[in-house]
């Protein structure tokens, strides 16, 4: 009788994803009268969205079927339509946040309750944009210092409709598949 040991196949139709997470450390950025921030998550020369000072608020403009923030409310939910929501770090973000801004968004707006409104300090905006025909999650951190909106990075994951916490920076997404292991004969001695 053969003595089989062993006789191990690795079947690996594993597609292993490795996401990136790209992140943009800038020159931290306050907002003043007029000043415009442009957001060029993935440093193509385009920029995804723009953050403004409008009349003393910081908002966004843009087409709410490519680009949207993590909000309260929306235009039709009365106080506090469009204002953008603080995270903390260590928020996922995905398809389940409530991205309800309808073509404008808004940080501290003077419509904001008190429990809408950023804290002082560092905090994590939410946000999904599309690049080409993919949609993407990403965050800002900002800080609020003295009513003053300051931009310090951003990044998100480059790898399409897959999540991102707020204020992670590298790591790997397994998104497809784990890989297969067959072992034959089984049982094997």
């Amino acid at each position: 009788m053969k003595k089989i040991t062993f006789l191990l196949l690795l079947v690996s139709t594993f597609s292993l994803t490795q996401a990136a997470i790209v992140v943009r450390d800038i020159t931290d950025f306050s907002f003043t009268a007029d000043a415009s921030l442009d957001f060029d998550f993935n440093n193509d020369g385009t920029a995804e969205f723009t953050f403004s000072e409008m009349d003393g608020t910081i908002g966004s403009t843009f087409n709410s079927d490519d680009i949207n923030f993590i909000t309260f409310g929306t235009m039709d939910a009365g106080d506090g339509w469009d204002v953008i929501k603080p995270l903390t770090s260590g928020t996922n973000i995905n398809s389940t946040g409530v991205f309800g801004a309808l073509g404008d968004a808004y940080i501290n707006p003077f419509w904001a309750t008190a429990g809408q409104m950023f804290p002082s300090g560092d905090s994590y905006i939410g946000t999904t944009f599309k690049i080409g025909n993919f949609k993407y999650y990403g965050w800002i951190l900002v800080n609020i210092t003295n009513d003053i909106v300051t931009v310090k990075k951003y990044a998100y994951n480059n790898i399409a409709e897959q999540p991102i916490t707020a204020g992670q920076t590298s790591g790997v997404d397994n998104t497809e598949s784990e890989p297969m292991i067959s072992i034959y004969p089984n049982p094997t001695q």
